[in-house]
């Protein structure tokens, strides 16, 4: 089932103080040989001989350790019990409160990751998740001088060499548009060619894989103050923050995000974090001359340098993160600016803390080239606090083992509210990254024929940690998930002309624990969604195409069998504990809002309402943030644009649904169209988030704000934005 390498050192470690054990564990080993320092005297051969209890290599450090162990301890004990300092029957090692960190005494409470951020929800286990990662981030293991002590995986580079090995022994070349051989940028239309495929979000799926904290939007409240991006009307223009405050519906503030081709924002301790992808004329800002050097130092000529900046601003892409203080609101103060390469994955706060993903392809024949530049073989970051750009230290790089993807996956944290270091770090040859529990899983495919699991550990540093592979590949990005004590993870098989999935539980010491194999033979995987306890896979079976498995028990995982129902929505939300909620989205059928019961762990239909008109589509179809639920009013609310049978408008706004033991009733469609006209630009008129403060909900299109009575949805005030 599961195929390992050498083990990573926390593996050494275990089974090195297992067989210490042998010795007096009632007289507390000197730090010099504890199985710490033991196992940093070992090479990986000698940790192998050394768990073999027959092994003559094992029989002389059993014999060492108990014989210097005995001198010291004797030793102590005499001297302490010669001078007075204390009576030898006390001579007994323990630990006390003074020995643990103070950081896990007053852990500070997380927030609660609200996901419409429209109202404050009581403690729920997801919060207690939430907290449980503030613990995880900061209680880490301190050492008696009170700096960090963490033990480094050997899948870490050791120099820049090692990275630039590992690249020359991956297959085949990047299908990327050398850098070398592009055009220069001539403006803001310049592209490069790229097909190298973006890491999915793995995160975005919160409602069934139990993320914490919450994800960047284009719209954020705090109850007084909605803070939302209208992207522009016409590409080349600037991008801009509204402040609006929610009673009066007044425009308090504006910011300009730039030329970009996306923000994303979040708010919190009072300043407000603006996410941007591919901004426009930060190139040369990141790639300054610091950078665009050679392994010698050697820096390209100055006359080249804002050439070559764009250039590989272009091609890499370039993750922009500004910070604002709001402590006067009508005026914010931009206090921080961040900036990593790589194209925008995704962006998580988690109990104050910022973690940022991007993905940069690598060019081989960039960066094998003997006079290569560092920032074609090293990610690169820039912190304003720090000053200056830098390339990644190799040594904060993970390489995963046997992966051939030609590609970073980087993630750097910081802290919103105090301006501290921002922590990075990388992994050479990840697809995909799961963020849970103070732990970050990067997942990759090897040889197709299996998945690596990388887990990075999350608190005051980042460090992997342990590493695995199960068998077959992970072709959904939320296919991984990690539900209390338990990471679970699904996958595709294909063997012989056939098609089959399995499932693997995990423990938290990432050991494997319990698998079912081979689910569904010769049938067409289309979905896998973990629901609490439970998990759904979806083939193309024509009846009973849905297999579900109770994994209460992660030691023994039981098929309960297959469902006459049709598959879960692609996105959906999970509300009043059991009811998954969500918006289907099919060619040729009208747009339907489906609500299924899974308490009793398995899907029934209980509620579904199909929306006018004879086909439609809808954003929260393929993005969950686009799906309103607010539980003070039991009201749902999503985006729509409705079709006649020939193709023209029918509705075109956003529904607001009634959600309740009764079932779903549909309220009402409001719109921010005049009229139904094609010629109308759907991208400033569609509306595109709705959230509900007081007594009152506000939609969101791209170039006005409504405020509608909740109950009536009766149009009370407008805000048409700039």
């Amino acid at each position: 089932m599961f195929s390992r390498k050498d083990m990573l050192p926390e593996e050494d470690i275990r089974q090195i103080e297992e067989r210490l054990q042998v010795l007096n564990t009632d007289l507390g080993l000197p730090k010099s040989l504890s199985a710490e320092e033991l196992h940093k005297r070992l090479t990986a051969e000698d940790c192998r001989n050394f768990r073999e209890a027959g092994h003559p290599d094992f029989m002389y450090w059993q014999r060492y350790a108990g014989m210097v162990a005995t001198f010291i301890i004797v030793l102590m004990g005499l001297v302490a019990f010669t001078t007075g300092m204390i009576p030898l029957d006390n001579f007994v090692a323990s630990s006390t409160a003074a020995d643990l960190p103070a950081a896990a005494e007053a852990a500070p409470r997380a927030e609660i990751g609200a996901m419409d951020m429209d109202e404050i929800p009581a403690p729920e286990p997801e919060a207690m998740i939430e907290e449980a990662v503030e613990e995880a981030m900061e209680t880490e293991s301190v050492s008696d001088s009170g700096a960090e002590t963490a033990y480094r995986s050997r899948l870490y580079a050791a120099g820049v060499e090692d990275i630039t090995a590992a690249l020359g022994q991956m297959e085949g070349v990047n299908d990327v548009l050398l850098l070398s051989e592009a055009p220069a940028a001539s403006g803001s239309n310049t592209k490069m060619k790229s097909s190298s495929v973006k890491a999915p979000d793995a995160t975005w799926q919160k409602e069934f894989t139990d993320v914490p904290g919450e994800s960047a939007d284009i719209l954020k409240s705090d109850g007084t103050y909605f803070y939302y991006y209208s992207a522009p009307a016409q590409a080349g223009q600037e991008g801009l923050v509204n402040i609006i405050e929610a009673k009066t519906l007044t425009n308090v503030a504006t910011i300009s995000a730039g030329v970009n081709d996306g923000t994303e924002l979040f708010i919190r301790d009072g300043r407000l974090v603006v996410v941007s992808q591919n901004r426009q004329n930060t190139a040369e800002v990141l790639y300054d001359a610091s950078v665009l050097v050679n392994s010698r130092g050697e820096s390209v000529e100055s006359a080249r340098l804002k050439e070559a900046a764009q250039r590989r601003g272009t091609g890499y892409g370039i993750t922009t993160v500004s910070v604002y203080d709001l402590t006067n609101i009508s005026a914010p103060t931009l206090v921080r600016s961040f900036m990593q390469d790589g194209s925008y994955q995704y962006s998580r706060l988690v109990g104050g803390r910022v973690f940022l993903f991007t993905e940069k392809a690598v060019d081989r024949r960039l960066a094998l080239e003997e006079e290569g530049l560092l920032c074609d073989t090293l990610p690169v970051v820039r912190d304003s606090l720090s000053g200056g750009s830098a390339v990644v230290d190799a040594q904060n790089i993970a390489i995963a083992p046997e992966s051939t993807a030609q590609n970073y996956i980087t993630v750097s944290m910081f802290d919103v509210a105090q301006d501290n270091e921002v922590i990075t770090n990388s992994v050479l040859g990840a697809s995909h990254t799961y963020l849970s529990d103070g732990a970050i899983y990067f997942c990759y495919d090897v040889d197709g024929s299996s998945v690596g699991i990388m887990r990075m550990a999350v608190g005051l540093s980042m460090n992997v940690l342990s590493q695995t592979v199960v068998k077959g590949s992970m072709e959904e990005p939320f296919a991984i998930n990690r539900y209390e004590d338990t990471l679970r993870v699904g996958t595709v098989t294909r063997e012989g002309g056939k098609t089959y999935s399995n499932v693997y539980t995990l423990d938290n010491s990432f050991h494997p624990v319990g698998s079912v194999e081979g689910i569904g033979s010769g049938e067409q995987v289309e979905s896998i969604r973990f629901v609490n306890d439970v998990v759904y896979i979806t083939t193309d079976r024509e009846t009973r195409p849905v297999y579900a498995l109770n994994l209460a028990d992660p030691h023994d995982p039981v098929i309960l069998g297959q469902l006459e129902t049709e598959p879960l929505p692609a996105n959906f939300r999970m509300i009043e504990g059991s009811l998954l909620i969500g918006v289907k989205e099919e060619e040729g059928s009208p747009l339907r809002l489906i609500a299924d019961d899974v308490s009793s762990g398995w899907i029934e239909d209980k509620y579904e309402d199909d929306l006018p008109g004879a086909g439609g589509s809808s954003a929260a179809a393929t993005d969950f943030r686009a799906l309103l639920y607010n539980s003070e009013n039991q009201l749902a609310g999503f985006p729509v644009i409705c079709r006649q049978p020939n193709g023209s408008l029918q509705n075109w706004g956003y529904a607001v649904y009634t959600v309740n033991e009764e079932g779903l009733a549909r309220k009402g469609i409001v719109s921010h169209a005049d009229v139904l006209n094609e010629s109308i630009d759907q991208q400033r008129r569609s509306v595109l988030r709705g959230r509900v403060v007081g007594d009152r909900l506000y939609t969101f299109s791209g170039s006005v704000v409504k405020a509608h009575n909740v109950e009536t949805l009766r149009e009370e005030d407008t805000l048409r934005l700039v």
